[in-house]
C-alpha cells in the first residue's frame, strides 16, 4: 500500500464512576502532544499497522481499499 497516513483516530472507553466516557483523539491532536523527536517514530509506526491490517483483510466490497471495485482503464 503505497501512500502517506493523513488521518489517524484513535477512539477508546474510559470506565469512570458515572459510567462509560467515549474518547477520541485525532492526528492533530496526537501531534500537539508527542513529542516532536518521536513523532516520525510514530507515523512509521502507525504506517505499518495500517498496511499489515489492510493486507491481512479478505477483500469485499466497502473493505478497505482491497474491496474497491477496480477502474476500467
Amino acid at each position: 500500500m503505497a501512500g502517506k497516513i493523513t488521518r489517524i483516530a484513535v477512539t477508546y472507553t474510559l470506565d469512570t464512576p458515572e459510567g462509560p466516557r467515549h474518547t477520541f483523539h485525532g492526528l492533530p491532536h496526537m501531534r500537539r502532544h508527542v513529542r516532536p523527536d518521536r513523532l516520525s517514530e510514530l507515523l512509521d509506526d502507525l504506517t505499518i499497522i495500517c498496511e499489515d491490517l489492510v493486507a491481512a483483510r479478505e477483500g469485499a466490497p466497502g473493505n478497505g481499499p482491497s474491496g474497491l471495485p477496480r477502474r476500467a482503464r
